[in-house]
């Protein structure tokens, strides 16, 4: 699947969205500088990306390549050898280590969560962009199980 950043993508544009919005870190490595003449992102100025202007203009160079491949669940777990626990009195002793969206394959900007790039469903149309959903959290979680 591939995406175009639209006017309102502030996570894509940064300042190029609206001047007071924060200069983001991949836009600063990769902004035309006289030292970067061949960068990727022109130099910056806000409201370019805003209808009328030139970012607003869909072009294959910001398109972006949204297919990705995620590890959304994985969890290991070990059950100790009976004649081990035995020793301690317990019936059984298991011991876990879980994770969630542990890690992700994408092209896209690290801006960009490659799941949430549909607008937010309870803002108003026309009001946010791409990119604005609440991203995907890792989550590591361990136990222990003990039974006696």
């Amino acid at each position: 699947m591939d995406i175009y950043p639209g006017a309102e993508s502030v996570n894509f544009w940064g300042s190029y969205n609206r001047k007071y919005q924060v200069m983001l870190d991949h836009v600063v490595q990769n902004r035309w500088t006289p030292e970067n003449p061949n960068a990727y992102f022109p130099r910056p100025q806000g409201y370019l990306a805003l209808s009328g202007r030139d970012l607003f203009v869909p072009q294959t160079k910001y398109l972006q390549n949204a297919s990705f491949l995620r590890l959304k669940n994985l969890t290991i777990g070990y059950t100790i050898p009976q004649t081990v626990i035995k020793k301690i009195g317990a019936n059984s002793f298991r011991l876990f280590l879980s994770g969630q969206n542990l890690f992700e394959l994408t092209k896209l900007s690290k801006s960009l969560d490659p799941e949430g790039l549909q607008k937010d469903p309870d803002a108003r149309a026309g009001s946010v962009g791409l990119g604005t959903s609440y991203p995907v959290q890792r989550v590591y979680s361990f136990g222990i199980e003990l039974r006696f």
